[in-house]
């Protein structure tokens, strides 16, 4: 009887010894794959943070803001924004409208 246990007492030391190795390996390329997914948010939030900073700081951004103006002078300085904006994006490399 002790015979026909060595063999399963065996089989089920493998089997614990298999699973959590298995278990570490799938936590290792969660862990990973989270960094990776942290990464690539933080440097597109990095990019969009600077490119907010920068249209606030410019002053074709303000007079629109604080315009009096025409409805036609404020339609063009939002195009002259809009322009900005896009020259700046892709100087970047950055699609911020994903």
């Amino acid at each position: 009887m002790v015979v026909m246990m060595i063999p399963i007492v065996c089989a089920i030391f493998a089997y614990i010894m298999c699973y959590s190795l298995i278990s570490e390996e799938i936590k290792a390329a969660n862990s990973l794959a989270l960094v990776s997914a942290k990464s690539a948010i933080d440097s597109r939030l990095s990019k969009m943070q600077e490119l907010s900073i920068s249209i606030l700081r410019d002053t074709r951004f303000r007079e629109v803001a604080l315009s009096r103006n025409t409805e036609q002078e404020r339609h063009w300085k939002v195009a002259q924004a809009m322009e900005l904006l896009f020259n700046h994006r892709t100087s970047l490399n950055m699609d911020i409208f994903v």
